[in-house]
């Protein structure tokens, strides 16, 4: 997995280098792994993508790296680089998962204050949610140069599970390592969308591309996370089948109440109410406060039509998380249908703040706006829903009965 080394977080510290073009300009953190007997430089693919070299810098010496199209992966935002051998930087020890309810701190270079290096830039203690969420940006054509020629020369759409963790994140932090606080093991890298915003991807999802070519860890090595993962990505496909079958490879496993709560989360999607309820019911005996069953159990009820009930659950997740999407998105849902359109707009237009991707309070907009009958507007807000997934049959519905209440039926 990694090289034999003592990792203290001045070690840590010591071997984060930065992403910068041939000037010397800053665009991002990044750190190295051992895999299988050779290093490789991991990034985010959004800090390299404007270069048209690729280069690190350390003890303000620079180093020309090479992009791994093989490993890398654009639409997770993940960029594997190769360096030379005379590049003094040594690897990282990672872990294979991580690990929600894990503390963890994070070290990065500040875009603010890049003369505390090699000392670093403390990131802050804090710890990951008790669950992935789904982090997403639209694709960016690049302009103003005529020199974008290489591969990696582009920002395509992302859609990848990350955990959010909190904090006051600069973007210069993108690509730093996050480790967890204990043996200081890489448990993921940090992404930063603007100045507020931080999130992981987990070291799992960094190593996937290895895995499919047989390295990184064996399939004996996938831990409860990695399902868990893998879970949730097809959840947000709609493949509830395939999702349901990995949940519950690990919900005997309570300190996994994700998953216990997403089976019911699948359960709801399936009209198996009963059973969803059941499970939310079990996951909060363990934990009052667990805020994706108690939003769960507001999804069951507004799915048996019981709204006012539901917004009260709805309004126990808010209570613990102010920012929780979904279930802004879902009280809002519940409003629609009880006839409180304004009211209910406010709160779609409250989790498209905290993510303007966030495809399911799109189609409620467009929603919103086809039930006042502004179907041309609704038809909008379906398009930039299905801009981030084309194939999703409940949107593309919903657009053609808009399109048909306004008579274009070809």
């Amino acid at each position: 997995m990694s090289k034999d080394v003592s990792q203290t977080p001045g070690f840590l510290k010591n071997n984060i280098v930065k992403i910068v073009d041939q000037e010397g300009n800053f665009f991002g953190s990044a750190f190295f792994i051992y895999i299988n007997g050779k290093t490789y430089g991991v990034t985010c693919h959004h800090c390299i993508h404007i270069l048209d070299k690729i280069l690190i810098e350390k003890d303000s010496k620079k180093y020309l790296l090479k992009w791994n199209e093989k490993f890398s992966d654009m639409t997770k935002d993940i960029a594997i680089l190769e360096m030379d051998n005379d590049c003094p930087i040594q690897p990282l020890n990672y872990n294979l998962q991580a690990l929600p309810k894990l503390l963890i701190n994070m070290y990065g270079y500040s875009a603010k204050s890049l003369n505390e290096f090699p000392d670093g830039k403390f990131g802050g203690k804090s710890e990951l949610d008790e669950d992935s969420i789904c982090f997403s940006w639209k694709e960016e054509i690049l302009k103003g140069k005529n020199t974008f020629q290489n591969k990696w020369n582009k920002k395509p759409k992302i859609n990848v599970n990350v955990f959010e963790i909190k904090g006051d994140y600069e973007k210069g932090f993108s690509g730093a390592p996050v480790y967890y606080i204990g043996n200081n093991n890489i448990v993921g890298m940090f992404i930063a969308k603007d100045e507020i915003s931080g999130y992981v991807l987990p070291i799992q999802t960094i190593l996937e591309k290895f895995h499919s070519n047989g390295l990184g860890y064996t399939t004996g090595d996938q831990d409860n996370s990695s399902y868990l993962e893998k879970g949730n990505e097809h959840y947000f496909k709609r493949e509830y089948d395939r999702a349901l079958s990995l949940y519950c490879k690990i919900i005997k496993d309570t300190n996994y109440l994700s998953a216990l709560s997403n089976k019911g989360r699948v359960y709801v999607q399936l009209n198996r109410i009963k059973e969803a309820i059941n499970l939310f019911k079990l996951v909060l005996s363990i934990d009052p406060k667990f805020k994706f069953a108690l939003n769960g159990m507001g999804f069951a009820l507004y799915k048996t039509n019981k709204f006012k009930e539901s917004i009260k659950w709805f309004d126990k997740a808010l209570e613990i998380n102010p920012n929780f999407i979904d279930a802004l998105n879902n009280k809002g849902s519940a409003l629609l249908i009880l006839g409180q359109d304004r009211e209910s707009i406010k709160w779609f237009d409250k989790a498209l703040e905290i993510n303007p991707n966030f495809i399911d309070a799109l189609n409620n907009k467009g929603n919103f706006y086809g039930k006042i009958g502004k179907d041309e507007e609704a038809i909008k807000w379906y398009d930039k829903a299905l801009e981030i997934n084309p194939n999703d049959e409940h949107i593309l519905k919903n657009k053609e009965r808009s399109l048909r209440k306004l008579g274009r039926i070809k």
